[in-house]
């Protein structure tokens, strides 16, 4: 028997967007509530979305 991995839509695990990150629900809920945030990327860099986030 043969299975093949499912590709994850992040769309319908996103919690919420914010300016600089999205925050989603991991797909490995191998403890409740485990999630993880991204960087949203090329447009901004990381030490200018730190200071806007603060």
């Amino acid at each position: 028997m043969s299975t093949t991995a499912q590709p994850i839509d992040y769309e319908q695990l996103k919690i919420k967007s914010y300016t600089h990150w999205d925050l989603y629900l991991h797909e490995n809920q191998c403890y409740l509530g485990r999630t993880f945030a991204m960087y949203k990327g090329a447009e901004y860099a990381i030490r200018d979305a730190i200071k806007a986030e603060l």
